[in-house]
């Protein structure tokens, strides 16, 4: 029973994060590409929770957020 509830209720979503160190000149930068994968899209919302993730993830200690990139495949 514990495994079908799971089945039904937990959203089959994979998230992938790779960071890159590019370097211009004498100061390099870290690359954040961030990608997601939503098995069952009917329910919506994969690309407002990566865009949440990428938010959290480039923002600065003091919450301002970093130059963003965005790139669509």
């Amino acid at each position: 029973m514990l495994g079908l509830c799971l089945s039904l209720f937990v959203r089959p979503r994979r998230v992938w994060v790779r960071l890159a160190e590019r370097t211009e000149g004498e100061q390099g930068s870290t690359v954040v590409e961030v990608g997601g994968l939503d098995r069952a899209d009917a329910r919506g919302g994969l690309t407002d929770d990566v865009d949440d993730l990428v938010t959290h993830l480039t923002a600065g200690p003091s919450g301002q957020q970093a130059k963003k990139e965005a790139s669509t495949p």
